[in-house]
């Protein structure tokens, strides 16, 4: 009845009395729910669904702020209240919608999601366009980009653009894609290794930018000393880019493992270990799966501080039942890239400035 209650108010986020009232309720929810004597996991985890500081979980109370209200907070509210009703998991995000799931509706969840990475981006619907024909007398046609559908879903998978700039411990600073295996960041951490991945040329990538760098959705993030994923900042967007990177890092004195840019966002980096909560814990990009992976890719690389991937096989992507990805570097060929062993000569040669 409380969240009924709330989207059957008329003006909520256009009228101040309203939005009070909003709040009235949800707070004295939130009240009686705290003073229950015995809590059971699922009025935990509806506590933590409807109030927390975390950015990614109370997205209740988030969702009647007047400024979300009207743009996702009602449609949220609305399905929200539909999936209790119903007990229906409706996403992997809800903790209290987790206690609807059960075994075999994750072995379901784990199927449909690899079906759904496979299917075949939509085919490119040509347009002419009307107005170009008539005034430039030729034939002009807009087409949208293919999408891979594994971009939809690519769950705390991450990486960074080349063009971010990198805080050195020397004052100076460096491009991503200039970094090199040696390379002493302000934090005092090492460059181990960097990785380079080539851009889909025939689909964008999903990117959301973050003050200027852009990120996978995924890829935990530290800003104002707080873990985000990008996507709960920003919306993702498709963008044209060549490749994206990340980092291996030697950083057993801090054990951060992180990067810090110019404009002070941080970002995490592979093989991190780090648990202390939910965004920065994963089982395979956090631990030394991640890292044996690689080496077996290409040992090589890893060893001089440089590796090339010239394509991503996304057919054969195992996911757990977290929707993570676990095998995401493994190797699929044992045929190296000549474009790999020219890197590695100039990373050796302590070439800088490159031009991808």
């Amino acid at each position: 009845m409380t969240l009924k209650n709330i989207i059957g108010i008329t003006n909520l986020g256009n009228n101040e009395e309203d939005n009070e009232q909003a709040n009235n309720i949800l707070n004295n929810y939130i009240e009686f729910l705290n003073q229950l004597k015995y809590k059971t996991k699922f009025i935990k985890n509806l506590i933590i669904d409807i109030d927390n500081p975390d950015p990614n979980h109370g997205q209740v109370i988030k969702a009647i702020i007047p400024s979300y209200y009207e743009t996702w907070g009602k449609c949220y509210l609305c399905s929200f209240l539909r999936f209790h009703q119903f007990e229906q998991c409706g996403n992997f995000k809800d903790q209290s919608l987790q206690c609807y799931s059960n075994e075999v509706f994750n072995v379901l969840r784990k199927m449909a999601n690899t079906i759904f990475i496979n299917l075949p981006p939509p085919k490119t619907k040509i347009i002419q366009n009307q107005y170009a024909n008539r005034y430039s007398g030729g034939n002009s046609n807009s087409n949208g980009g293919n999408v891979r559908m594994s971009n939809f879903i690519n769950r705390h998978g991450g990486c960074f653009n080349g063009e971010a700039i990198v805080l050195l411990a020397n004052g100076k600073t460096k491009f991503v894609k200039d970094l090199k295996k040696g390379d002493q960041l302000n934090n005092n951490a090492i460059v181990q290794c960097l990785i380079e991945q080539r851009s889909n040329k025939y689909s964008k990538a999903y990117m959301c930018n973050i003050d200027g760098i852009l990120f996978t959705p995924y890829h935990p993030i530290c800003k104002d000393d707080q873990w985000y994923f990008p996507i709960d900042l920003v919306q993702s967007k498709p963008v044209s880019i060549d490749s994206w990177f990340n980092l291996i890092l030697n950083d057993e004195i801090n054990g951060k493992y992180e990067v810090e840019f110019e404009n002070g966002i941080k970002a995490i980096t592979l093989g991190h270990y780090r648990k202390e909560n939910k965004i920065l814990k994963h089982e395979y990009f956090g631990t030394d799966l991640v890292l044996k992976d690689l080496k077996e890719r290409d040992p090589l690389g890893y060893s001089k501080g440089y590796i090339y991937i010239e394509e991503i096989n996304y057919r054969k992507l195992q996911y757990d039942e977290n929707q993570c990805c676990t095998n995401y570097y493994k190797i699929q060929s044992n045929n190296y890239n000549n474009y790999n062993d020219k890197k590695i000569m100039e990373n050796e040669n302590n070439v800088s400035n490159l031009i991808y």
